[in-house]
């Protein structure tokens, strides 16, 4: 029997779904993959037709039923006694589940995380988060979601899993931070220091997603009301990210609608990202070393520095050009 059971659900990516599939099958544990297809119409069941795998299974959904459902008829099937959650455009490092579930076993804990990376398009590194202490995100998932990369990046024990119910189908986005509240009342994590996830930021998951979000973080306050002890969740947090995902989807009107929010809200930082989605100047791009200025522009507005940990830039390139194809 596996020891893990990674889900992927996907949709239309057969392009990078090949990129994380491969970044699984390369893990060093005994693992199982369930791929479920929302009804995909580009060339991703040709693809996980050509993928000669034993270890990998695929769930096709004539009609899409939603990421949380389709995770869920996933995890009914899942035969690992850890599951394991992986979107189809993000990618694994090596070693990243073998860290983390070392973790678990000396922690004696029932879920893990790690490290992530956030990266886009060249690959650029937008940014680099290591993995919060674990009473620290046990005290502030209620607040806001403390697991680097999202749903890619967690670890579950099955056994958890079943005491605390699989992912809420009426939450249409953050289904993965209630998740993470829930699997915190049982106890906190096991962490790693190690950078397991990349998660890739594009169109396809950015401004379309923001309203979701927003909605779904509303219902979600509401329902985790008693653990905040009447306190809200933290909106700054959420909308300052949700805004930079508009601007960096080119979202100038949503972004101007969360500023305002943000701003009626008295929030840090709320009138700076106001003036940002009104301005015709893009956000700016990060760079990976320290340079000087190389036109006027950059003089009045530096980019961003932001480094690459030594070698993940080589690893990730590697990662993107591979594929489990035959």
């Amino acid at each position: 029997m596996p020891v893990v059971t990674v889900v992927i659900p996907t949709r239309d990516r057969a392009g990078m779904l090949s990129q994380a599939l491969a970044s699984v099958l390369a893990q060093d544990v005994d693992l199982e993959v369930i791929v479920v297809d929302e009804a995909s119409t580009d060339a991703t069941a040709t693809f996980l037709a050509g993928v000669d795998d034993a270890r990998l299974r695929v769930i096709t959904n004539p009609a899409p039923v939603g990421l949380p459902r389709a995770r869920n008829a996933a995890i009914e099937q899942a035969q690992g006694e850890v599951v394991a959650f992986l979107d189809d455009d993000d990618l694994w490092f090596p070693g990243k589940l073998r860290s983390q579930l070392d973790a678990m076993a000396v922690e004696g804990a029932d879920w893990s995380y790690g490290g992530a990376i956030i990266f886009s398009e060249g690959p650029r590194l937008e940014s680099v988060i290591l993995a919060p202490a674990p009473d620290l995100a046990v005290a502030q998932l209620p607040y806001r979601n403390m697991v680097p990369g999202g749903g890619s990046n967690a670890i579950v024990s099955r056994m958890a899993l079943e005491r605390v119910g699989p992912f809420a189908l009426d939450l249409p986005s953050i289904e993965d931070w209630d998740l993470w509240i829930r699997l915190s009342l049982l106890g906190p994590p096991a962490t790693t220091e190690a950078i397991g996830t990349a998660y890739r930021r594009h169109g396809g998951n950015m401004s379309r997603a923001v309203a979701r979000t927003l909605a779904s973080s509303a219902e979600l306050e509401s329902r985790t009301f008693p653990l905040r002890d009447g306190r809200p969740i933290d909106w700054a947090d959420l909308l300052h990210w949700t805004s930079s995902d508009a601007l960096r989807a080119g979202d100038r009107r949503m972004a101007r609608r969360i500023a305002l929010k943000s701003l009626r809200g008295r929030h840090p930082g709320s009138f700076k990202r106001l003036l940002q989605s009104a301005s015709p100047w893009p956000r700016r791009p990060p760079i990976p070393e320290p340079r000087e200025p190389i036109n006027l522009y950059e003089r009045i507005r530096p980019p961003r520095v932001v480094p690459w940990p030594p070698g993940m830039d080589t690893e990730l390139r590697r990662m993107l050009a591979q594929s489990t194809e035959r």
